[in-house]
């Protein structure tokens, strides 16, 4: 796995005038990395993460996935690409209401379902493993308005793992959260990583560095290597 983002800009129009929210950002992902960045709020860091997991254009540059630039592609093969390689973990509580915790977690294998025999068994399994694995299986029928926030935030985790993805793409995964399940969540991440998952996650808690490899500053709208805050 090999995600590069190349002179990657981005801005926008703001009172009849254009604002640059990212400045020739250059960043290359290779398999097993573990990149954290940080940086205050308004600094680009969610925008660059959106633009990475191919959710946003940027107005000029490109990101390539396994060598293959993802804004070439039509909205089909893209959206096809990030249901399939990359686990996004967006800021906030983005579960179904309408969903149980196990049913929200297999949807996105259901977007483009496998027609070997025995798809929805294996699917199932993997949607229990990930429950057991992230200590929430008792929760499995219940519904988003009945789980705390961090019991939440699993959930989504586990939504973003349910299809095998190559990379996992988290936005301040563990905002709002107490230590203890911020440490946990972290702690999980780094299991992730060690059995060969690629993570790049974005966060405003110092703490959360420890975890990683490698750590990237966000500084209005620059790339800048190491904890400079």
């Amino acid at each position: 796995m090999k995600l590069i983002l190349k002179d990657i800009h981005k801005e926008y129009e703001r009172g009849g005038k254009n604002f640059t929210v990212l400045e020739k950002i250059n960043l290359e992902i290779s398999q097993g990395d573990f990149i954290n960045i940080i940086g205050r709020s308004g600094s680009g860091k969610s925008t660059l993460l959106n633009i990475a997991a191919g959710m946003l254009r940027p107005t000029s540059g490109l990101v390539e996935l396994n060598g293959e630039n993802l804004f070439l592609k039509n909205d089909s093969a893209l959206s096809l690409i990030r249901n399939k390689k990359i686990g996004f973990i967006p800021q906030g509580m983005s579960a179904l209401p309408n969903l149980n915790v196990i049913e929200n977690i297999i949807l996105p294998s259901y977007i483009y379902p496998s027609r070997e025999k025995n798809f929805a068994e294996e699917v199932a399994a993997r949607a229990k493993d990930l429950l057991m694995r992230l200590k929430i299986s008792e929760l499995e029928g219940a519904y988003p308005s009945e789980l705390s926030g961090g019991e939440l935030r699993r959930v989504i985790i586990a939504r973003a793992l349910i299809n095998r993805p190559e990379i996992i793409i988290a936005d301040e995964p563990t905002s709002d959260l107490d230590v203890k399940t911020s440490a946990g969540i972290m702690e999980f991440f780094t299991t992730l990583n060690a059995e060969g998952m690629t993570i790049l996650l974005v966060s405003h808690d110092l703490d959360s560095l420890k975890y990683g490899r490698r750590v990237l500053t966000m500084q209005e709208g620059n790339l800048i290597e190491g904890n400079k805050l």
